[in-house]
């Protein structure tokens, strides 16, 4: 339960798809914009090294590829240097716990490294990672 005394969570009312990874829920909600024309589709829910979960005005048909590029807000001191591009295949989309949006979920398609690498570092900086220091050489917290 959250503050308000709503459930927490996102369960679409759909069955969900496997997913091979585990989705970070994130601390900080990067808009999502159309890699093609710019414009915003909404913002990003939650993150794996397979896919996200778009939250955003409109629902995708399962199997429909999109272009999709997250970057921070200009000027934002936590994320205003992120842009990462990425093409990726909608699996579902269902109305969000606010009926005022829709959540998609997407799979990634066609990654390469580079890409990888920064969707990790996004993970780490923004996600259930963000504050926690590494371990040290000795094993214990830095």
């Amino acid at each position: 339960m959250n503050q308000s005394g709503g459930k927490t969570g996102y369960r679409p009312q759909i069955q969900r798809l496997r997913r091979g990874e585990k989705r970070s829920h994130l601390l900080y909600y990067l808009p999502v914009h159309d890699g093609n024309d710019g414009g915003r589709l909404g913002v990003l829910g939650d993150l794996s090294a397979d896919g996200l979960l778009l939250i955003g005005n409109r629902a995708f048909t399962p199997g429909q590829r999109l272009q999709l590029q997250i970057r921070g807000e200009p000027g934002s001191e936590i994320a205003g240097d992120v842009r990462i591009d990425v093409t990726v295949e909608a699996r579902w989309s269902a109305p969000d716990l606010n009926p005022a949006y829709t959540a998609t979920g997407v799979r990634f398609v066609g990654l390469d490294e580079a890409t990888r690498s920064a969707i990790e570092g996004l993970l780490h900086d923004l996600g259930l990672l963000a504050g926690v220091d590494d371990e040290d050489e000795t094993g214990g917290q830095a």
